[in-house]
Protein backbone atom coordinates (compact mmCIF):
# COMPACT_ATOMS: atom_id res chain seq x y z
CA UNK A 1 0.00 0.00 0.00
CA UNK A 2 1.13 3.20 -0.71
CA UNK A 3 1.39 6.30 1.58
CA UNK A 4 0.20 9.74 0.61
CA UNK A 5 2.96 11.92 0.79
CA UNK A 6 1.33 14.49 3.06
CA UNK A 7 0.83 11.63 5.44
CA UNK A 8 4.10 11.03 5.40
CA UNK A 9 4.82 14.46 6.62
CA UNK A 10 2.77 13.53 9.27
CA UNK A 11 3.77 10.41 10.75
CA UNK A 12 7.17 11.84 10.52
CA UNK A 13 6.00 15.02 12.65
CA UNK A 14 4.47 12.46 15.23
CA UNK A 15 6.18 9.26 14.78
CA UNK A 16 9.18 10.02 17.56
CA UNK A 17 6.46 10.88 20.22
CA UNK A 18 4.17 7.61 19.94
CA UNK A 19 7.46 5.59 19.21
CA UNK A 20 5.76 4.39 16.08
CA UNK A 21 7.78 3.20 12.91
CA UNK A 22 6.98 3.81 9.55
CA UNK A 23 6.31 0.12 8.78
CA UNK A 24 4.34 -0.63 11.85
CA UNK A 25 1.13 1.60 10.64
CA UNK A 26 1.27 0.09 6.99
CA UNK A 27 -0.63 -2.97 7.83
CA UNK A 28 -4.35 -2.60 7.02
CA UNK A 29 -6.33 -4.07 3.89
CA UNK A 30 -8.01 -2.22 1.44
CA UNK A 31 -11.42 -2.87 1.56
CA UNK A 32 -11.94 -3.65 5.04
CA UNK A 33 -14.59 -1.43 7.34
CA UNK A 34 -13.08 0.92 9.06
CA UNK A 35 -13.11 0.79 12.38
CA UNK A 36 -10.80 1.45 15.59
CA UNK A 37 -10.40 3.94 18.90
CA UNK A 38 -9.17 7.27 17.70
CA UNK A 39 -8.79 9.55 19.92
CA UNK A 40 -8.83 13.14 17.42
CA UNK A 41 -8.18 15.26 20.09
CA UNK A 42 -5.01 14.23 21.04
CA UNK A 43 -3.76 13.29 18.09
CA UNK A 44 -4.27 16.79 16.66
CA UNK A 45 -2.89 18.20 19.87
CA UNK A 46 0.71 16.50 18.72
CA UNK A 47 1.08 18.98 16.30
CA UNK A 48 -0.65 21.77 17.68
CA UNK A 49 -2.46 22.57 21.25
CA UNK A 50 -5.09 25.22 19.62
CA UNK A 51 -6.14 22.79 16.52
CA UNK A 52 -9.83 23.65 15.87
CA UNK A 53 -11.26 22.02 19.34
CA UNK A 54 -14.60 22.69 18.27
CA UNK A 55 -14.12 22.56 14.44
CA UNK A 56 -12.99 18.49 15.46
CA UNK A 57 -15.69 18.26 17.55
CA UNK A 58 -18.27 18.99 15.34
CA UNK A 59 -16.61 16.21 12.94
CA UNK A 60 -17.14 12.99 15.25
CA UNK A 61 -20.29 11.75 17.03
CA UNK A 62 -21.19 10.33 20.49
CA UNK A 63 -17.52 11.54 21.83
CA UNK A 64 -16.60 10.08 25.72
CA UNK A 65 -14.61 10.82 28.50
CA UNK A 66 -10.90 9.37 28.66
CA UNK A 67 -10.86 8.98 32.38
CA UNK A 68 -7.17 8.89 32.13
CA UNK A 69 -7.16 12.37 30.43
CA UNK A 70 -10.12 13.80 30.83
CA UNK A 71 -9.96 14.56 27.20
CA UNK A 72 -12.89 13.66 25.36
CA UNK A 73 -12.62 10.62 22.57
CA UNK A 74 -14.64 8.78 20.27
CA UNK A 75 -15.19 5.21 20.21
CA UNK A 76 -15.19 5.05 16.38
CA UNK A 77 -14.75 6.22 12.88
CA UNK A 78 -16.13 5.53 9.39
CA UNK A 79 -14.20 6.34 6.67
CA UNK A 80 -15.88 9.47 6.05
CA UNK A 81 -15.28 10.41 9.60
CA UNK A 82 -11.85 9.82 8.91
CA UNK A 83 -11.64 11.60 5.56
CA UNK A 84 -13.18 14.51 7.01
CA UNK A 85 -10.58 14.61 9.76
CA UNK A 86 -8.07 14.55 7.06
CA UNK A 87 -9.65 17.55 5.41
CA UNK A 88 -9.29 19.75 8.24
CA UNK A 89 -6.06 19.01 9.27
CA UNK A 90 -4.83 19.54 5.64
CA UNK A 91 -6.52 23.00 6.33
CA UNK A 92 -4.50 23.30 9.00
CA UNK A 93 -1.17 22.19 7.49
CA UNK A 94 -1.68 24.54 4.54
CA UNK A 95 -2.14 27.21 7.05
CA UNK A 96 0.75 26.41 9.46
CA UNK A 97 3.23 26.01 6.20
CA UNK A 98 3.02 22.15 7.37
CA UNK A 99 3.62 20.25 4.00
CA UNK A 100 0.07 18.89 3.18
CA UNK A 101 -0.83 18.00 -0.07
CA UNK A 102 -4.36 17.92 -1.55
CA UNK A 103 -5.57 14.50 -1.58
CA UNK A 104 -6.70 12.81 -4.73
CA UNK A 105 -9.44 9.85 -4.46
CA UNK A 106 -7.03 7.02 -4.09
CA UNK A 107 -5.05 8.95 -2.02
CA UNK A 108 -7.13 10.21 0.47
CA UNK A 109 -8.45 5.98 0.99
CA UNK A 110 -4.94 5.52 1.45
CA UNK A 111 -4.64 8.33 4.16
CA UNK A 112 -7.52 7.34 5.80
CA UNK A 113 -6.59 3.54 6.25
CA UNK A 114 -3.26 4.86 7.34
CA UNK A 115 -4.57 7.88 9.56
CA UNK A 116 -7.34 4.94 11.27
CA UNK A 117 -3.58 2.58 11.81
CA UNK A 118 -1.93 4.95 13.49
CA UNK A 119 -4.24 6.35 15.67
CA UNK A 120 -5.45 2.82 16.59
CA UNK A 121 -1.85 1.65 16.87
CA UNK A 122 -0.07 4.20 19.07
CA UNK A 123 -2.89 6.14 20.84
CA UNK A 124 -4.73 6.09 24.29
CA UNK A 125 -7.84 3.86 23.75
CA UNK A 126 -11.27 4.84 25.38
CA UNK A 127 -13.86 3.29 27.54
CA UNK A 128 -17.67 3.86 27.54
CA UNK A 129 -18.02 6.83 30.52
CA UNK A 130 -18.45 4.87 33.81
CA UNK A 131 -22.28 6.16 34.22
CA UNK A 132 -23.55 4.38 30.79
CA UNK A 133 -24.38 1.21 31.07
CA UNK A 134 -23.57 -1.25 27.59
CA UNK A 135 -26.89 -1.13 25.89
CA UNK A 136 -28.89 -4.29 25.07
CA UNK A 137 -29.98 -4.79 21.45
CA UNK A 138 -33.24 -4.61 20.81
CA UNK A 139 -33.96 -8.09 20.16
CA UNK A 140 -31.89 -10.50 21.81
CA UNK A 141 -31.28 -13.69 19.42
CA UNK A 142 -29.61 -15.81 22.03
CA UNK A 143 -33.45 -16.65 23.63
CA UNK A 144 -33.12 -20.16 21.71
CA UNK A 145 -30.20 -20.46 23.34
CA UNK A 146 -29.60 -22.53 26.88
CA UNK A 147 -30.11 -19.78 29.24
CA UNK A 148 -26.65 -18.48 30.51
CA UNK A 149 -26.25 -16.82 34.23
CA UNK A 150 -26.91 -13.25 32.66
CA UNK A 151 -28.27 -12.21 29.29
CA UNK A 152 -27.06 -8.58 29.84
CA UNK A 153 -23.78 -7.70 30.84
CA UNK A 154 -23.04 -5.36 34.26
CA UNK A 155 -21.98 -1.61 33.44
CA UNK A 156 -18.93 -0.67 32.93
CA UNK A 157 -16.65 0.10 35.62
CA UNK A 158 -14.39 2.68 35.91
CA UNK A 159 -10.88 2.78 34.04
CA UNK A 160 -8.85 3.62 37.03
CA UNK A 161 -6.40 0.83 39.23
CA UNK A 162 -7.33 -0.98 41.67
CA UNK A 163 -10.44 -2.10 39.80
CA UNK A 164 -9.06 -6.05 40.55
CA UNK A 165 -7.96 -8.60 38.47
CA UNK A 166 -8.11 -12.21 38.36
CA UNK A 167 -5.36 -14.25 40.82
CA UNK A 168 -4.19 -17.49 39.69
CA UNK A 169 -5.20 -20.34 41.77
CA UNK A 170 -1.69 -21.44 43.40
CA UNK A 171 -2.18 -24.95 41.25
CA UNK A 172 -2.62 -23.54 38.24
CA UNK A 173 0.90 -21.95 37.22
CA UNK A 174 3.16 -22.80 35.27
CA UNK A 175 0.40 -23.64 32.60
CA UNK A 176 1.66 -25.81 30.09
CA UNK A 177 -0.76 -24.69 26.52
CA UNK A 178 -1.12 -25.80 22.98
CA UNK A 179 -3.23 -24.72 20.38
CA UNK A 180 -4.70 -27.52 18.40
CA UNK A 181 -5.58 -25.77 14.59
CA UNK A 182 -4.29 -28.10 11.93
CA UNK A 183 -6.77 -30.71 12.47
CA UNK A 184 -6.05 -33.33 9.35
CA UNK A 185 -3.05 -34.54 7.27
CA UNK A 186 -5.17 -33.79 4.06
CA UNK A 187 -5.84 -36.71 1.66
CA UNK A 188 -7.69 -34.74 -1.24
CA UNK A 189 -9.13 -31.24 0.43
CA UNK A 190 -11.03 -30.23 -2.23
CA UNK A 191 -12.95 -33.22 -1.41
CA UNK A 192 -12.55 -32.81 2.41
CA UNK A 193 -11.01 -36.09 2.35
CA UNK A 194 -8.01 -36.44 5.22
CA UNK A 195 -6.79 -38.27 8.14
CA UNK A 196 -7.72 -37.27 11.68
CA UNK A 197 -4.85 -35.55 13.59
CA UNK A 198 -5.01 -37.27 17.10
CA UNK A 199 -4.51 -34.90 20.55
CA UNK A 200 -4.55 -38.21 23.02
CA UNK A 201 -1.47 -38.74 22.43
CA UNK A 202 -0.90 -35.22 24.50
CA UNK A 203 -2.38 -37.30 27.85
CA UNK A 204 -1.38 -40.73 26.73
CA UNK A 205 2.71 -40.77 26.25
CA UNK A 206 4.62 -39.64 29.87
CA UNK A 207 6.13 -36.90 30.85
CA UNK A 208 3.91 -34.46 29.71
CA UNK A 209 1.97 -31.78 32.04
CA UNK A 210 -0.26 -30.32 29.24
CA UNK A 211 -2.80 -27.73 31.36
CA UNK A 212 -4.81 -26.42 28.53
CA UNK A 213 -5.40 -27.03 24.81
CA UNK A 214 -7.39 -24.50 22.38
CA UNK A 215 -9.36 -25.51 19.88
CA UNK A 216 -9.00 -22.62 16.59
CA UNK A 217 -9.79 -20.91 15.04
CA UNK A 218 -13.34 -19.83 15.00
CA UNK A 219 -14.81 -17.75 12.39
CA UNK A 220 -17.64 -15.16 12.98
CA UNK A 221 -18.80 -14.23 9.71
CA UNK A 222 -21.13 -11.46 8.86
CA UNK A 223 -23.31 -13.88 6.88
CA UNK A 224 -24.79 -15.11 9.95
CA UNK A 225 -22.22 -18.54 9.67
CA UNK A 226 -19.20 -19.23 12.19
CA UNK A 227 -17.10 -21.35 11.10
CA UNK A 228 -13.85 -23.84 12.64
CA UNK A 229 -11.20 -22.80 10.05
CA UNK A 230 -12.64 -23.70 6.47
CA UNK A 231 -15.75 -25.44 8.08
CA UNK A 232 -18.92 -25.36 9.91
CA UNK A 233 -17.43 -26.89 13.75
CA UNK A 234 -20.44 -29.17 13.49
CA UNK A 235 -18.85 -30.75 10.17
CA UNK A 236 -18.15 -34.74 10.06
CA UNK A 237 -14.21 -33.66 9.91
CA UNK A 238 -14.48 -32.34 12.99
CA UNK A 239 -16.06 -35.45 14.96
CA UNK A 240 -13.10 -36.98 15.93
CA UNK A 241 -11.81 -33.78 17.04
CA UNK A 242 -14.85 -32.99 19.33
CA UNK A 243 -15.05 -36.71 20.77
CA UNK A 244 -11.30 -36.50 21.57
CA UNK A 245 -11.90 -33.24 23.83
CA UNK A 246 -14.28 -34.92 25.58
CA UNK A 247 -11.05 -37.50 27.11
CA UNK A 248 -8.94 -34.86 27.51
CA UNK A 249 -11.15 -33.25 29.64
CA UNK A 250 -11.38 -36.51 31.68
CA UNK A 251 -7.48 -36.24 31.74
CA UNK A 252 -7.85 -32.80 33.77
CA UNK A 253 -6.77 -30.88 30.84
CA UNK A 254 -8.67 -27.83 30.12
CA UNK A 255 -10.42 -27.12 26.34
CA UNK A 256 -10.82 -23.92 25.49
CA UNK A 257 -11.62 -22.92 22.12
CA UNK A 258 -10.18 -19.49 20.16
CA UNK A 259 -11.57 -16.63 18.05
CA UNK A 260 -9.85 -14.70 15.82
CA UNK A 261 -6.76 -14.98 14.60
CA UNK A 262 -5.08 -14.16 11.64
CA UNK A 263 -7.95 -14.17 9.38
CA UNK A 264 -9.96 -10.99 9.78
CA UNK A 265 -13.89 -10.43 10.25
CA UNK A 266 -14.66 -11.96 13.50
CA UNK A 267 -14.22 -8.54 15.52
CA UNK A 268 -15.66 -6.48 12.38
CA UNK A 269 -18.36 -3.65 12.31
CA UNK A 270 -20.51 -6.24 11.25
CA UNK A 271 -19.85 -8.89 13.78
CA UNK A 272 -18.72 -8.87 17.22
CA UNK A 273 -17.39 -5.23 17.24
CA UNK A 274 -20.48 -3.95 16.19
CA UNK A 275 -21.76 -0.33 17.19
CA UNK A 276 -23.46 -0.04 20.81
CA UNK A 277 -27.01 -1.44 20.35
CA UNK A 278 -26.89 -2.89 17.06
CA UNK A 279 -28.54 -6.19 16.60
CA UNK A 280 -25.49 -7.62 14.37
CA UNK A 281 -23.29 -7.99 17.93
CA UNK A 282 -26.10 -9.88 19.23
CA UNK A 283 -26.48 -11.99 16.28
CA UNK A 284 -22.87 -12.73 15.81
CA UNK A 285 -22.47 -13.53 19.66
CA UNK A 286 -25.10 -16.06 19.92
CA UNK A 287 -23.20 -17.93 17.42
CA UNK A 288 -19.78 -17.78 19.54
CA UNK A 289 -22.26 -18.80 22.61
CA UNK A 290 -23.70 -21.60 21.19
CA UNK A 291 -20.97 -23.23 19.92
CA UNK A 292 -19.20 -22.80 23.18
CA UNK A 293 -22.17 -24.74 25.09
CA UNK A 294 -22.58 -27.08 22.06
CA UNK A 295 -19.00 -28.02 22.23
CA UNK A 296 -18.50 -28.20 25.96
CA UNK A 297 -15.50 -25.00 25.90
CA UNK A 298 -14.19 -23.99 29.25
CA UNK A 299 -12.96 -21.45 28.04
CA UNK A 300 -12.56 -18.80 25.05
CA UNK A 301 -9.11 -16.96 23.89
CA UNK A 302 -10.16 -13.62 22.19
CA UNK A 303 -7.09 -13.18 19.54
CA UNK A 304 -7.97 -10.04 18.05
CA UNK A 305 -5.45 -9.34 15.22
CA UNK A 306 -7.27 -6.39 13.84
CA UNK A 307 -8.10 -3.12 14.95
CA UNK A 308 -11.18 -3.58 17.46
CA UNK A 309 -12.40 -0.54 19.74
CA UNK A 310 -12.02 -0.35 23.34
CA UNK A 311 -15.69 -0.58 23.91
CA UNK A 312 -16.27 -4.05 21.56
CA UNK A 313 -13.31 -6.04 23.32
CA UNK A 314 -14.53 -4.81 26.46
CA UNK A 315 -18.33 -5.28 26.12
CA UNK A 316 -17.28 -8.98 24.68
CA UNK A 317 -15.09 -9.96 27.87
CA UNK A 318 -18.52 -8.78 30.20
CA UNK A 319 -20.87 -10.78 27.78
CA UNK A 320 -18.93 -13.90 28.39
CA UNK A 321 -18.11 -13.57 31.75
CA UNK A 322 -21.98 -12.87 32.58
CA UNK A 323 -22.97 -15.79 30.56
CA UNK A 324 -20.72 -18.66 31.44
CA UNK A 325 -19.73 -17.51 35.06
CA UNK A 326 -16.56 -17.14 37.29
CA UNK A 327 -15.43 -20.77 36.13
CA UNK A 328 -15.22 -19.73 32.42
CA UNK A 329 -11.83 -18.75 31.36
CA UNK A 330 -11.33 -15.70 29.29
CA UNK A 331 -7.75 -15.16 27.28
CA UNK A 332 -6.34 -12.63 25.07
CA UNK A 333 -3.12 -13.17 23.18
CA UNK A 334 -1.52 -10.26 22.51
CA UNK A 335 1.54 -9.61 20.26
CA UNK A 336 4.16 -9.83 23.70
CA UNK A 337 4.63 -5.22 21.98
CA UNK A 338 1.37 -5.20 23.26
CA UNK A 339 1.77 -5.56 26.74
CA UNK A 340 4.71 -2.46 26.76
CA UNK A 341 3.28 1.16 26.92
CA UNK A 342 4.01 2.98 24.08
CA UNK A 343 4.71 -0.14 20.93
CA UNK A 344 2.06 -0.95 18.23
CA UNK A 345 -0.06 -4.01 18.38
CA UNK A 346 -2.57 -5.42 15.85
CA UNK A 347 -5.58 -4.97 17.90
CA UNK A 348 -5.93 -1.48 17.75
CA UNK A 349 -6.79 -0.90 21.57
CA UNK A 350 -4.95 -0.58 24.59
CA UNK A 351 -4.37 -4.12 26.72
CA UNK A 352 -3.58 -1.40 29.59
CA UNK A 353 -7.09 0.26 29.52
CA UNK A 354 -8.13 -2.89 28.88
CA UNK A 355 -6.47 -4.70 32.30
CA UNK A 356 -7.98 -1.49 33.96
CA UNK A 357 -11.39 -1.94 33.18
CA UNK A 358 -11.59 -5.70 32.94
CA UNK A 359 -8.68 -7.22 34.61
CA UNK A 360 -11.52 -9.14 36.73
CA UNK A 361 -12.64 -10.56 34.42
CA UNK A 362 -9.12 -11.67 32.69
CA UNK A 363 -7.58 -14.99 33.20
CA UNK A 364 -4.82 -14.46 31.43
CA UNK A 365 -2.43 -12.85 28.67
CA UNK A 366 -0.52 -15.18 26.55
CA UNK A 367 1.94 -12.85 24.96
CA UNK A 368 3.46 -13.57 21.03
CA UNK A 369 7.02 -14.06 21.56
CA UNK A 370 7.52 -14.80 17.88
CA UNK A 371 7.23 -13.46 14.22
CA UNK A 372 9.03 -9.78 14.95
CA UNK A 373 6.60 -8.91 18.30
CA UNK A 374 9.05 -10.36 20.62
CA UNK A 375 11.76 -13.14 21.62
CA UNK A 376 12.32 -15.36 24.27
CA UNK A 377 16.37 -15.91 23.63
CA UNK A 378 17.00 -14.20 26.89
CA UNK A 379 14.83 -13.13 29.95
CA UNK A 380 15.03 -8.98 28.66
CA UNK A 381 11.76 -8.38 26.81
CA UNK A 382 9.88 -10.53 29.76
CA UNK A 383 11.11 -8.68 32.28
CA UNK A 384 10.65 -5.48 31.00
CA UNK A 385 6.49 -6.14 31.21
CA UNK A 386 7.16 -7.17 34.62
CA UNK A 387 9.99 -4.65 36.00
CA UNK A 388 8.02 -1.57 34.04
CA UNK A 389 4.84 -2.07 33.74
CA UNK A 390 3.25 -4.00 36.92
CA UNK A 391 1.76 -7.05 35.33
CA UNK A 392 1.70 -10.05 36.79
CA UNK A 393 4.35 -12.72 36.22
CA UNK A 394 1.70 -15.50 37.19
CA UNK A 395 -1.54 -13.79 34.31
CA UNK A 396 1.57 -13.63 31.71
CA UNK A 397 2.02 -16.21 29.68
CA UNK A 398 4.99 -17.09 27.60
CA UNK A 399 3.99 -17.79 23.67
CA UNK A 400 6.37 -19.56 21.47
CA UNK A 401 6.17 -21.36 17.90
CA UNK A 402 6.43 -24.94 18.46
CA UNK A 403 8.51 -25.05 15.13
CA UNK A 404 10.88 -22.37 13.06
CA UNK A 405 8.71 -24.06 10.27
CA UNK A 406 5.90 -22.25 12.19
CA UNK A 407 6.97 -18.55 12.24
CA UNK A 408 10.41 -16.37 13.02
CA UNK A 409 11.74 -16.15 16.29
CA UNK A 410 11.64 -20.28 17.10
CA UNK A 411 14.16 -20.47 20.00
CA UNK A 412 16.12 -23.73 20.90
CA UNK A 413 15.08 -25.65 23.82
CA UNK A 414 18.72 -25.06 25.33
CA UNK A 415 18.07 -21.78 25.08
CA UNK A 416 14.52 -21.35 26.19
CA UNK A 417 15.39 -23.48 29.06
CA UNK A 418 17.72 -20.78 30.48
CA UNK A 419 15.33 -17.80 29.95
CA UNK A 420 12.33 -20.14 31.81
CA UNK A 421 14.53 -20.62 34.56
CA UNK A 422 15.60 -17.46 34.65
CA UNK A 423 12.18 -16.02 34.82
CA UNK A 424 11.41 -18.11 37.67
CA UNK A 425 14.47 -17.61 39.78
CA UNK A 426 13.80 -13.92 39.50
CA UNK A 427 9.37 -14.03 39.98
CA UNK A 428 9.05 -17.31 42.13
CA UNK A 429 7.02 -18.45 38.90
CA UNK A 430 5.30 -17.23 35.43
CA UNK A 431 2.17 -17.53 33.61
CA UNK A 432 3.62 -20.64 32.01
CA UNK A 433 4.45 -21.46 28.11
CA UNK A 434 1.92 -21.35 24.97
CA UNK A 435 2.73 -23.05 21.77
CA UNK A 436 1.92 -22.47 18.35
CA UNK A 437 0.42 -24.99 17.01
CA UNK A 438 0.30 -28.82 17.87
CA UNK A 439 1.11 -30.63 14.61
CA UNK A 440 4.17 -30.24 13.68
CA UNK A 441 5.61 -29.64 16.98
CA UNK A 442 9.81 -30.06 16.98
CA UNK A 443 11.31 -32.05 17.61
CA UNK A 444 8.71 -35.04 16.24
CA UNK A 445 7.50 -33.41 13.64
CA UNK A 446 4.44 -34.39 12.05
CA UNK A 447 4.94 -38.06 13.21
CA UNK A 448 5.41 -37.19 16.68
CA UNK A 449 4.25 -33.39 17.50
CA UNK A 450 3.88 -34.12 21.30
CA UNK A 451 7.15 -34.19 21.66
CA UNK A 452 7.32 -30.68 22.09
CA UNK A 453 5.15 -31.06 24.66
CA UNK A 454 7.59 -33.45 26.55
CA UNK A 455 10.20 -30.76 26.23
CA UNK A 456 8.14 -28.09 27.35
CA UNK A 457 7.54 -30.36 30.53
CA UNK A 458 11.19 -31.00 31.27
CA UNK A 459 11.45 -27.20 31.28
CA UNK A 460 8.55 -26.21 33.20
CA UNK A 461 6.15 -28.87 34.66
CA UNK A 462 8.38 -31.87 35.52
CA UNK A 463 6.79 -34.20 37.62
CA UNK A 464 3.29 -33.36 36.84
CA UNK A 465 1.99 -35.35 34.01
CA UNK A 466 -1.86 -36.23 33.13
CA UNK A 467 -3.88 -39.16 33.77
CA UNK A 468 -6.52 -40.41 31.30
CA UNK A 469 -8.96 -42.59 31.65
CA UNK A 470 -10.49 -44.17 28.81
CA UNK A 471 -12.88 -47.33 28.73
CA UNK A 472 -13.89 -49.98 26.21
CA UNK A 473 -16.80 -48.25 24.99
CA UNK A 474 -15.45 -44.64 24.43
CA UNK A 475 -12.35 -46.07 22.66
CA UNK A 476 -15.29 -47.65 20.20
CA UNK A 477 -16.77 -44.01 19.93
CA UNK A 478 -13.64 -42.56 18.85
CA UNK A 479 -13.10 -45.42 16.01
CA UNK A 480 -16.84 -44.46 14.67
CA UNK A 481 -16.03 -41.08 14.95
CA UNK A 482 -12.14 -41.52 13.08
CA UNK A 483 -14.36 -43.22 10.05
CA UNK A 484 -16.65 -40.20 9.64
CA UNK A 485 -13.69 -37.86 10.09
CA UNK A 486 -11.88 -39.33 7.52
CA UNK A 487 -14.99 -39.72 4.78
CA UNK A 488 -15.53 -35.87 5.72
CA UNK A 489 -18.78 -34.21 3.85
CA UNK A 490 -18.76 -37.52 1.36
CA UNK A 491 -20.42 -39.79 4.58
CA UNK A 492 -24.01 -40.70 4.61
CA UNK A 493 -24.39 -40.35 8.50
CA UNK A 494 -26.72 -40.77 11.20
CA UNK A 495 -26.77 -39.91 14.77
CA UNK A 496 -24.44 -37.01 14.72
CA UNK A 497 -24.68 -35.30 17.71
CA UNK A 498 -21.24 -35.08 18.45
CA UNK A 499 -19.71 -37.17 15.91
CA UNK A 500 -20.76 -40.66 16.98
CA UNK A 501 -23.00 -41.40 14.11
CA UNK A 502 -22.05 -44.40 11.72
CA UNK A 503 -20.71 -43.03 8.42
CA UNK A 504 -20.86 -45.45 5.16
CA UNK A 505 -17.95 -44.22 3.12
CA UNK A 506 -19.15 -42.83 -0.36
CA UNK A 507 -16.68 -42.21 -3.71
CA UNK A 508 -13.76 -43.62 -3.77
CA UNK A 509 -12.46 -43.92 -0.40
CA UNK A 510 -9.60 -46.47 0.18
CA UNK A 511 -10.46 -48.49 2.88
CA UNK A 512 -7.38 -48.86 4.82
CA UNK A 513 -7.46 -45.08 5.55
CA UNK A 514 -10.85 -45.87 7.93
CA UNK A 515 -8.72 -47.57 10.47
CA UNK A 516 -7.17 -44.79 12.98
CA UNK A 517 -3.49 -44.78 12.82
CA UNK A 518 -4.25 -44.50 16.25
CA UNK A 519 -4.60 -47.58 18.58
CA UNK A 520 -7.43 -46.13 20.61
CA UNK A 521 -8.08 -50.11 22.27
CA UNK A 522 -4.64 -49.78 23.52
CA UNK A 523 -5.17 -46.75 25.67
CA UNK A 524 -8.47 -48.34 27.54
CA UNK A 525 -7.30 -48.54 31.12
CA UNK A 526 -10.82 -48.37 33.06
Amino acid sequence: MLMNQGLFHLLEAGGEKYGLEHEDAIDCQSGRNLKSVIHMETFASTFSPGLGQTSIRELLPSPFKNPSTGHECHPSASLNTVLSFLSALAGFFSATMHPFPSFSTSASFTSALLLTSIASRCLAGVIPPVSTPLEPAALDLRSSLPPGPSSTPPPPPPATPGGGVRIPLADEVPRLIIYFQTTHHWINKEKNTGEPISMLPLIVHQRIALTHLIVCSFHVNANNTIYLNDFPPEHPLFWTLWNETEVMKTAGVKVMGMVGGAAWGSFEEDTLDAPPGSILFERSYALLANAIRRYGLQGMDLDVEQPMSQYGISRLIRQLRADFGPDFIITLSPVARALLIGSSNLSGFSYFLLEQSDGKDIDFYMAQFYNGWGSLLDPTQYSAMIDNYDWDPRRIVAGQVTTRDNGFSWVPFDKLKVTIQALQARYGQIGGIMGWEYFNGAPGGEAEPWRWAQEMTAILRPELWRNVVLTKDMAAGLVKAWRDSVVGSQSLFVNSNLGNGEAAAGGNIDESLLTPNVDYMAMVNA
